[in-house]
């Protein structure tokens, strides 16, 4: 990509509040001064550039913090890298370009020896804790987090149950309605079992949200008015994922809240999420830099906030949320809260409503990373 829009924020703030968060003792409990936090970032999956961004901010704050850093790259092959030169090349590069510059770094391999950590060649990475950072397939979905488990490493953001629960679609559909949340009426298509477009037109109307069931930053999303949309939507969720959601478009607002582990789950207010193109699609997200304004908080009745941070408290105990997640819903033209979706590992981007969030609640870079290698 030759641009992005990550310096732009676009948010429209209020008196932010304070937190009472307590950082003594935390180090202690490693017994030294500072902590060694492995962050893992790429990765296979469609979001590999918005990984990138993300792990930068978040070397940024634990340095902030006062803690080492050691940076692993999972490269689009699968393929684990380490480098000292990593961090140096994060600290002296725009976010722009460092799709195209790390591949310029000489790497050594990271492998995982499961009960003996990660090791660099022939030398064991001395971590306290990993940061995971990579989004989407393959870093989201419970794979990454069983390797760390294998490992023995602690690490920041939900377990392998909670990260495969989250990452897809349907299944969260199906759990929050056990729950009493409500959802979008939905269906599902495989490539092997496909509803016919008159009965996907007669239960969801028109017209409607085709997206892979397991995956972020809406790749492969398409918004469907007629036959000829809906089959080309199908197939093209199909390159992403074996499993297709087809959603009712819900007329109304987008509106997403955090939680975050600080000693007990916690969930912050809520902000909105506007954009000028048909959708919240990547596009919007990430590479037009008039595609989205962000207002914190969102201007909704409180009746409406106070269900919203229900819901997103009562949904992430439910999966078994950990450390982070961010949970979006629909406020309707009607005035109904429907869920949308649960997002386990946000993005920590410059234009990344979690950490927006929390920002807004009182947090500083370093009180939210702090908070997250605790709950590791």
């Amino acid at each position: 990509m030759s641009s992005n829009k990550l310096y732009r924020t676009g948010v429209q703030e209020d008196a932010r509040r304070t937190t009472s968060g307590d950082d003594s003792g935390f180090l202690a409990r490693f017994g030294k001064e500072k902590i060694k936090v492995g962050i893992i970032f790429g990765g296979q999956s469609v979001e590999h550039e918005v990984s990138l961004w993300s792990a930068q901010n978040v070397m940024h704050a634990c340095f902030g913090a006062g803690h080492e850093v050691e940076m692993i790259y999972v490269d689009k092959n699968g393929e684990w890298n380490g480098s000292s030169d990593f961090v140096d090349l994060f600290f002296l590069t725009v976010p722009a370009e460092l799709a195209e510059k790390i591949k310029t770094i000489e790497v050594g391999k990271v492998s995982v020896l499961p009960g003996n950590g990660l090791w660099l060649g022939e030398s064991k990475l001395e971590l306290d804790v990993v940061f995971p950072v990579i989004h989407g397939t393959g870093g989201e979905d419970g794979v990454l987090q069983g390797c760390l488990e294998m490992a023995g490493l602690p690490y920041v953001g939900c377990g392998v149950l909670a990260s495969a629960i989250g990452m897809d679609k349907v299944v969260t559909k199906v759990l929050a309605q056990q729950v009493g949340i409500p959802v979008a009426k939905y269906l599902v298509a495989t490539a092997t079992m496909q509803p016919k477009f008159l009965d996907v037109e007669k239960e969801l109307g028109l017209p409607v949200f085709v997206k892979p069931a397991s995956l972020g930053s809406s790749v492969g999303v398409t918004k469907v008015k007629n036959e000829e949309e809906f089959v080309m939507a199908v197939s093209k969720a199909l390159e992403f994922d074996t499993k297709v959601l087809i959603e009712e478009a819900v007329i109304g607002r987008e509106i997403e809240c955090g939680v975050l582990e600080d000693g007990e789950l916690r969930v912050s207010g809520v902000g909105e999420v506007a954009t000028t193109h048909d959708f919240y699609s990547y596009e919007a997200k990430y590479l037009d830099e008039k595609g989205v304004t962000i207002s914190l908080p969102a201007v909704i009745p409180d009746d409406a906030k106070t269900l919203i941070q229900h819901y997103a408290l009562i949904l992430a105990k439910t999966i078994g949320v950990q450390g982070l997640s961010r949970v979006d819903f629909f406020y309707s033209d009607k005035g109904e809260v429907i869920l949308n979706e649960i997002n386990t590992l946000p993005g920590f981007t410059a234009l990344s409503m979690w950490p927006m969030l929390w920002k807004h609640e009182g947090y500083s870079d370093v009180q939210i990373v702090n908070a997250l290698l605790r709950s590791a």
